[in-house]
């Protein structure tokens, strides 16, 4: 019988993501496309004029994204584009989710887990707006936990999120390296500190470097020239609010990795340490490069929250209490921000009678 209810349990959370990556994946459909998802919508009707490796070439990056727009643009529409790569992009997240509380926690876990990850809706709005890098993003995040917690590699994934977005090249030394897998205890935490800043001090002249010395085009010549671009802060601000969830973040990782102390999330949680410190570290000096690894930390926040509201960790009364009212502002948060946030979509009122087609066309 209790064979039989784990494996239950497991079909139940499988069906609930597949559900919700379906749901948001409709709901994405219904934004008004400005800021990125204009530009998407503009690279979108270019295939219309361009013939498949002219239109790879106009890019000169993140193929597999490309191919993928040129595809949908000649077997459907942008809706169905952006439904297609809401739903992958949640799909690969939520399931990197549901495989990382299954083995480092256990099944009750796992539906708050997912259901905290689904309503937060700073996450959500990166679907639509950032899509290459959260569609790339979910993906290693899927291949990460099958590496490093299943021990699994799924290699293929790796490459496909690397040519979906070039921005996740960065994670191969945190991936490979066999260091960044060891428990960091004040000497090793100073040598990172110290890494990090040697890197964020010379990564511009090494970029330009390589550029001068290679005449070849690729996509790593792609991310040394946005590397080399002495205006790298194109007048950005990093919010300070981002800042801060990089904090809280970066804190609850330290936390997770002396608390709960198991041995195989150290190299998953120094994954997220390092990138939060480099954030950090990167906010006033190069603010472009801060704000778009800054939210990453909404993601990251899903494998860490749960962890410390379990019964496990605070006592059975104590969770189902901080559950619940993190689950009330979260979707109370979700609502409003849908309705009266920085992006516009179609009124919750209009939503309820939309069939799937009206999704569509």
């Amino acid at each position: 019988m209790e064979g039989y209810f784990s494996f239950g349990k497991k079909k139940v959370s499988s069906f609930l993501v597949i559900l919700i990556s379906t749901f948001l994946g409709f709901l994405n459909t219904t934004k008004k496309y400005e800021s990125d998802l204009l530009t998407y919508f503009n690279e979108f009707q270019l295939a219309a004029d361009l013939s498949f490796f002219e239109y790879l070439s106009s890019f000169g990056k993140d193929p597999i994204f490309y191919g993928a727009m040129y595809f949908f643009h000649w077997v459907g529409n942008f809706q169905i584009f952006i439904f297609f790569f809401t739903f992958l992009s949640y799909y690969f997240f939520l399931k990197a989710i549901r495989l990382f509380y299954q083995k480092t926690a256990n099944d009750k876990e796992v539906f708050f887990a997912i259901l905290f990850a689904t309503l937060f809706f700073e996450i959500f709005s990166l679907s639509a707006h950032l899509v290459r890098q959260f569609l790339a993003f979910s993906i290693l995040l899927y291949y990460l936990v099958n590496k490093v917690i299943l021990e699994k590699n799924k290699w293929g994934y790796l490459i496909v999120a690397v040519f979906t977005h070039t921005t996740m090249l960065f994670f191969l030394p945190l991936i490979f390296f066999p260091a960044v897998g060891k428990k960091i205890n004040i000497q090793r935490g100073l040598a990172i500190i110290i890494v990090l800043a040697i890197v964020i001090r010379t990564y511009q002249d090494l970029a330009i470097w390589y550029l001068q010395t290679t005449s070849s085009s690729n996509i790593l010549t792609y991310l040394m020239e946005r590397l080399s671009q002495k205006s790298i802060s194109d007048g950005i601000d990093v919010p300070k609010v981002l800042i801060g969830f990089n904090i809280l973040v970066l804190v609850l990782a330290l936390l997770m990795n002396y608390v709960i102390k198991k041995k195989d999330l150290y190299h998953f949680n120094n994954c997220i340490i390092f990138v939060t410190l480099l954030v950090l570290l990167t906010a006033e000096s190069h603010p472009l490069l801060s704000y778009r690894y800054g939210y990453l930390a909404y993601t990251f926040s899903a494998f860490l929250v749960p962890f410390f509201t379990s019964r496990k960790f605070v006592g059975s009364m104590i969770s189902i209490i901080i559950k619940s009212l993190v689950t009330l502002v979260l979707l109370v948060n979700f609502v409003v921000k849908l309705e009266n946030g920085v992006w516009e979509y179609i009124p919750m009122d209009k939503l309820i009678f939309k069939t799937t087609l009206n999704y569509f066309f």
